[in-house]
């Protein structure tokens, strides 16, 4: 069995999405307006990182 880079990017990109989540689960707890402001950012950087892996960089 091979594994690709993209799977090991899968593992990691999995694992840091699990630790993000567990961080995210005790501020929401303990600080609720903090928390939203950090979910709002997190989806952004996740739907920017979507779309800068599935469109390569092209120069202009």
């Amino acid at each position: 069995m091979k594994i690709t880079i993209k799977q090991k990017i899968n593992v990691r990109l999995t694992i840091a999405l699990l630790i993000l989540i567990a961080l995210l689960a005790i501020i929401i707890y303990t600080q609720p307006l903090i928390s939203i402001i950090i979910i709002i950012i997190i989806m952004i950087l996740i739907l920017t990182s979507l779309i800068k892996i599935k469109k390569k960089p092209v120069t202009s």
